[in-house]
């Protein structure tokens, strides 16, 4: 979940595996408060991703709600990207051939772990460290500038009942000797009235072989399938 290359562990940083795992167990009792949405009973906010900008079109940039908000980025472009905290100060680089953290800037591990943020203070940064955190140009991050919980719902787009933006997010960037943003913004998603529930629609090269149908379920949905080879 680190990165872009996720069959490659990421080689002196074990510790950072173990912790996510184990954050991952306490993440229902705080899932409401640093999740990848937040806002009240009658909806949620969610960090929504922009077009990139044309001078970023070569990389693949992508936004995933996993446990918190999480920016992957691949480079596949001969020049560096650096990404920068909110005072400016470069906290990673991106490619050519690998990806590098400067563990000297607190903005590195705050955005390692979803929970590091409450035990790493901002002003804990030191000297500039950089070491070698994946040996591919790719990287993911909990950028804090993405999280929800901090995001105020005005109470008329509330009371609206409609998905509506309500803020921006930005995070400095530069590729090579452009600087840029990747950016975006925040929604509130107003919750569906209702029961939502799986339909198959469409059973592409298995129509008229096999029997589908989505089962709903209380926790998670399910699939039935029953083919018949003798149909062919």
């Amino acid at each position: 979940m680190r990165c872009l290359n996720l069959s490659r562990p990421l080689r002196g940083r074990r510790y950072v595996s173990l912790l996510t795992a184990a954050l991952t167990l306490l993440w229902t009792a705080f899932a409401h408060g640093h999740g990848e949405s937040s806002g009240d009973e009658k909806g949620s906010v969610h960090a929504v991703l922009d077009k990139i900008p044309p001078e970023l079109s070569e990389l693949r940039v992508q936004l995933r709600r996993t446990l918190a908000p999480q920016l992957l980025v691949g480079n596949p472009t001969d020049k560096m990207l650096i990404v920068e905290d909110e005072n400016g100060r470069p906290f990673l680089r991106i490619g050519p051939d690998k990806a590098e953290g400067d563990l000297g800037a607190a903005e590195f591990h705050r955005t390692n772990t979803i929970m590091a943020p409450g035990a790493i203070p901002a002003e804990a940064s030191e000297n500039p460290r950089w070491a070698v955190v994946e040996t591919t140009p790719n990287w993911g991050w909990f950028d804090l500038r993405l999280r929800t919980d901090g995001v105020d719902v005005p109470h008329q787009v509330v009371d609206g009942g409609e998905p509506a933006s309500i803020g921006t997010w930005s995070i400095p960037v530069r590729l090579g000797d452009t600087e840029s943003v990747i950016s975006g913004h925040f929604e509130y998603r107003p919750n569906a009235a209702g029961i939502i529930q799986a339909k198959v629609a469409d059973l592409g090269a298995l129509k008229g072989q096999a029997l589908v149908r989505a089962m709903p379920g209380s926790s998670r949905p399910g699939l039935f399938l029953s083919y018949n080879a003798s149909r062919r």
